[in-house]
């Protein structure tokens, strides 16, 4: 085991920018340390500096002919990424330090037609998939769907229920009738299989709850949750059968021998960049990624010969062993950013993407109480944590317009709402700071 990169002066210099940009936006911001700062700090310190040393401290069998020896460079990529963030939550720090729970006088009721709407497009999305065979909850045996691609775009409907739910129990006031809804949302995430609608609604819920209760969460707290977050996700993970819910039978050996492999699993995206950042890259792919986003929002069935994302297979042509190109590698954001325009990509398209993050919360700031609070409960976990661990651009594009879109299209209008007079938005006064 090869514990060099630990203590060397990069992995300490990086570091540094990390913590600091984490403990100035714990104390800054009224959501504490689950603020978008915090999270965007926490996640890049967690999975490039955490995560591989609980790797390389239980078994580095190495991830498809790649092993972790050098961090140094995958480090300075995460640190660019991380400074860039940083400078763009500083240039629009009023949209990052803005309390949503606050009221104002502006503030209009949600609309019930719309609400209801948005629902109902979102049931008629779990009804597709299920007739698509892309869910199943009593047929544990039956034959999915190998390749439903002209049916994707219904797993949005699933992202839809994220904003939805967070809108109708910040709107019920956490009120114990409101959470019978919680379960039944999350079980239909569990027997999807996809670990990141299940943690972005939890963190949303607990980060609403808390921003509604006035309750900065400290240091501890913040460092708790990410870590309860790593160990959930480590076992749907490994208990997950994707439309079939959780398999216990997925166990196999010892439980120890299944957390150490699906923890190499989940740092497969560390070691594609310590291996993108370790090698000459290939030539720029520019704005590649931005044009097949948008071209790739066309569904299937309507343009089945639309260009795919082809660059994506680079990810996987870097994988030594045979089978590489075929297991699913991801890559966190900062290898799309290398691939489009180098080391100077990381920095100004981070300032670039937060920028756009700043946008959104200005947007959301201007909406009622009930969405301003779920957008910026949404927002530390979506971008700080699942956009950079996770996303290239069409994925993170689509998952946020149904994240965040319902929350843009919830608000009355300012004559239903003069109609409508004094709005309650809570059944018992806040409780004081």
């Amino acid at each position: 085991m090869n514990f060099e990169f630990i203590d060397n002066v990069p992995a300490l210099a990086t570091a540094l920018p990390l913590a600091l940009v984490f403990f100035v936006g714990a104390r800054v911001t009224p959501q504490g340390a689950i603020s978008l700062p915090c999270v965007m700090a926490l996640t890049t310190l967690m999975y490039f500096y955490v995560l591989p040393l609980l790797v390389l401290s239980l078994r580095d069998n190495g991830f498809f002919g790649h092993f972790l020896t050098d961090m140094r460079w995958a480090h300075f990529a995460a640190c660019l990424y991380a400074v860039g963030a940083a400078l763009a939550m500083l240039a629009a720090f009023d949209a990052f330090a803005l309390d949503p729970a606050a009221p104002r006088p502006q503030d209009a009721p949600m609309s019930n037609r719309a609400f209801l709407s948005l629902w109902a497009i979102a049931g008629a999305g779990v009804v597709a998939l299920v007739m698509t065979k892309q869910l199943t909850f009593f047929e544990a045996d039956s034959d999915l769907l190998e390749s439903p691609s002209q049916y994707l775009f219904l797993n949005e409907s699933l992202n839809l229920l994220v904003p939805l739910t967070i809108l109708w129990v910040v709107r019920r006031d956490f009120s114990l009738t409101s959470l019978l809804v919680v379960p039944l949302v999350l079980l239909l995430f569990v027997q999807v299989g996809f670990r990141f609608r299940i943690l972005i609604l939890l963190a949303g819920l607990g980060t609403s709850f808390a921003t509604t209760r006035k309750m900065k969460v400290g240091v501890a707290h913040a460092l708790a949750g990410l870590t309860v977050a790593v160990i959930m996700a480590i076992m749907v993970g490994a208990l997950r059968s994707y439309g079939r819910g959780l398999d216990l039978a997925r166990l196999g050996g010892s439980l120890e021998d299944t957390v150490s492999e699906q923890l190499l699993g989940e740092c497969g995206t560390i070691y594609v960049l310590s291996s993108f950042a370790d090698s000459p890259l290939p030539d720029p792919i520019y704005f590649e990624p931005w044009l097949l986003g948008f071209v790739r929002m066309i569904p299937t069935f309507l343009w089945p010969e639309k260009p795919t994302s082809d660059y994506l297979s680079i990810y996987s042509s870097m994988l030594a062993l045979p089978g590489g190109d075929k297991a699913g590698v991801g890559a966190p954001q900062h290898v799309e950013m290398l691939l489009q325009f180098g080391w100077l990509g990381l920095p100004f398209l981070a300032f670039g993407y937060y920028g756009v993050v700043a946008w959104l919360l200005r947007a959301l700031s201007r909406q009622g109480r009930e969405a301003r609070v779920a957008g910026y409960a949404i927002a530390p976990v979506f971008f700080g944590y699942y956009m950079q661990t996770r996303g290239y651009f069409f994925q993170i594009f689509t998952d946020g317009l149904f994240m965040f879109g319902p929350l843009l299209l919830v608000r009355a209008s300012s004559i239903s709402a003069a109609a409508a007079g004094p709005v309650r938005t809570s059944t018992r006064p806040l409780p004081r700071s």
